[in-house]
């Protein structure tokens, strides 16, 4: 199963997820829960905490990639199934692209249906990610 479609019948965040985002986004897992990172007071790895990304919006906040920024985050409860809803959209401005500025149109990503706002947004910003080349 995709990581796209985990995040989306995900009811919460989990540890899991931020780590298969984690490899995702080409950080280094060394252990369930840690990061190899290099501090910058030292020139050897260190071990840090993966970020909260599904359960924290300043966190899934970080995956939006640079050139790109959020337009929208929405939620709504659905009464009939008693399902909340979820919706994230980012934008990257024309100008922000190599395309001519004639082409003013945005480009937009959207995640819909998500059940919390952070995997919402995790969601979009994945899909950005893969599409930043556009």
């Amino acid at each position: 199963m995709s990581l796209i479609r985990k995040l989306s019948e995900a009811e919460t965040g989990s540890r899991e997820l931020d780590e298969e985002i984690a490899k995702t986004i080409g950080l280094e897992v060394h252990s369930p829960g840690w990061l190899v990172t290099t501090s910058a007071m030292q020139d050897f790895p260190a071990l840090a905490p993966i970020e909260p990304y599904t359960s924290s919006l300043d966190s899934a906040m970080t995956l939006v990639p640079k050139g790109w920024h959020t337009v929208s985050l929405r939620y709504s409860l659905n009464p009939a199934p008693t399902r909340q809803y979820c919706h994230a959209e980012l934008q990257r401005d024309a100008d922000s692209m190599d395309r001519d500025m004639e082409d003013w149109e945005p480009f937009e990503i959207e995640a819909q249906n998500a059940y919390t706002p952070a995997l919402a947004l995790c969601i979009a910003a994945l899909r950005a990610r893969s599409n930043s080349n556009i």
